[in-house]
């Protein structure tokens, strides 16, 4: 493992990834490079941009053994870098990819029930 160089092991697993999101038929993710991260803030839905400022404290944690996708990313657990050959994220990125999509419905419906007083606010 230690041979393999980190952008090649990041492209592999990036690989991985778009091979599991055809098979599951998930078009809502456009992953175009993995990283490496304690936790995430959180992102507008199916777009790259993070939330405005007043969510910018919003920070998700990126468990240990899990991934968080976003847009057009895949953030992998620090703790966990260089401890995993590429194929062996295959089954953590699949059940993670399940997850996400079966809770996106739901994240995005929170997202829009705690800006909706904001804009509210703002503009009314």
């Amino acid at each position: 493992m230690d041979s393999l160089p980190r952008a090649a092991e990041e492209q592999d697993i990036l690989k991985i990834a778009k091979e599991l999101i055809g098979q599951l038929n998930i078009y809502s993710l456009k992953p175009i490079s993995v990283s490496w991260a304690a936790d995430v803030q959180l992102t507008l839905p199916d777009s790259e941009k993070t939330a405005p400022e007043f969510a910018g404290m919003i920070k998700r944690e990126v468990p240990n053994g899990w991934c968080v996708f976003t847009w057009d990313r895949i953030i992998l657990p620090v703790e966990m870098k260089g401890k995993l050959d590429p194929e062996d994220w295959r089954p953590l990125l699949a059940s993670s990819l399940i997850y996400e999509e079966q809770l996106r419905n739901r994240r995005d419906l929170g997202f829009i029930l705690l800006s909706t007083p904001v804009f509210v606010d703002a503009f009314g």
